[in-house]
């Protein structure tokens, strides 16, 4: 797999630095990657709860999820010579949740969101380095009730999760064996809370180290790094509606501090340029400075992104809450992703979806092994 060779020592590309061919590698278009369509899969474990809003009356609080989705991307406003807005449609998503606490109407806030984001379009602010600052729903800003707004900004906190992997700054002047930094990226942040209606972001400062070799035809980048960030809000926890109106408001509270470390790799056509896929893992441990650090709420991130062909239809399953009885009674376990890539591009399947195990009746035990065990709280 593509992610092993983050993980093993740089040495023998480091090694061969000094005999790397002086000819710069010349790609054209460096936005046509914005031109195709996506399959996305990514695995979230939330450093505070993400809390999902139903329409109206119910919410859902999320301690961790799995999103899959297909994504047709489109350039759509030039705003500048080396920027585009670009636009995506969600043709088809699945949605797993993990449940802080199980509620009565959970699969049907989750069906909801899942209803709100398939056919939707993403608004994403795109760079010709390969940077994504800025990611949005389309007429997110036309919600008038306060509710509704912080719904929508919810479902953005969680839709993006799976947009930040795209952000990978190239420089302009590339040759093979290539190793560059990278400072601050956006997939070096942490998602974060509502804080009295108000999105708050994550500070902190991250550095990416970046190699790119050729191999096997394509041009792979390896990607490590660490970073020490912090929600600025803090944590959420509630308290009394200030004004006046059934809502519970967030409130901040003192925030832990998280080293995040980072591996990936990401393959990468060499003649078009384009990426064609990238796995990614984020893991973090809270810092002994934090005010949780005996009892943190980690922060994993990872998933897998690939290229589709027009044909390409990838089953991205269902939406249903793990461990939680579906309508027909059976419960399924969560199953951690395996975000894995194929040994070679010709051999990739047409459709990248991840095998599951088989539903177990409601109030049978779950089945032994790793593959059962919920995210870590």
């Amino acid at each position: 797999m593509w992610l092993a060779l983050a993980l093993a020592p740089l040495s023998e590309a480091l090694a061969s630095e000094q005999d790397a061919s002086e000819e710069i590698i010349v790609w054209g278009d460096r936005f046509a990657r914005w031109e195709r369509r996506w399959y996305v899969e990514t695995e979230v474990q939330m450093p505070s709860n993400l809390r999902l809003f139903a329409w109206s009356d119910h919410q859902l609080d999320v301690g961790a999820y799995q999103l899959r989705a297909v994504l047709d991307c489109d350039k759509d406003i030039q705003l500048g010579r080396k920027s585009w807005e670009v636009s995506c449609e969600i043709q088809d998503l699945g949605l797993v949740v993990y449940p802080v606490r199980e509620g009565p109407q959970d699969r049907v806030v989750a069906q909801q969101i899942d209803d709100t984001l398939t056919g939707a379009r993403l608004q994403l602010q795109v760079s010709r380095a390969g940077g994504v600052p800025n990611v949005d729903l389309e007429d997110s800003g036309n919600a008038l009730h306060r509710r509704h707004r912080q719904r929508q900004e919810q479902i953005r906190q969680l839709i993006g999760r799976a947009i930040l992997p795209f952000h990978l700054e190239l420089p302009e002047d590339l040759t093979n064996h290539s190793r560059w930094y990278e400072h601050n990226s956006q997939l070096m942040t942490l998602p974060t809370p509502l804080l009295s209606g108000t999105q708050l972001a994550s500070m902190g400062s991250s550095t990416l180290v970046h190699y790119l070799d050729e191999h096997q035809g394509h041009y792979v980048v390896q990607t490590i790094g660490e970073g020490i960030v912090f929600p600025t809000g803090g944590s959420l926890e509630l308290s009394s509606a200030t004004d006046g109106s059934n809502m519970m408001d967030p409130i901040s509270t003192p925030s832990s501090k998280y080293m995040l470390q980072m591996h990936g790799v990401a393959l990468f056509d060499p003649e078009s340029g384009i990426m064609r896929e990238r796995v990614w893992a984020i893991t973090s441990n809270a810092i002994a400075s934090s005010t949780t650090a005996l009892d943190p709420g980690l922060y994993r991130h990872s998933g897998r992104l690939a290229l589709l062909n027009e044909a390409d239809r990838p089953d991205v399953g269902d939406t249903w809450i793990a461990d939680q009885p579906d309508a027909q009674g059976r419960v399924r376990p969560w199953v951690p992703l395996q975000a894995t890539a194929p040994e070679d591009p010709a051999t990739a399947p047409e459709d990248p979806a991840p095998s599951a195990e088989e539903p177990r009746p409601a109030g049978a035990p779950a089945a032994p092994g790793p593959a059962t065990t919920p995210p870590g709280r």
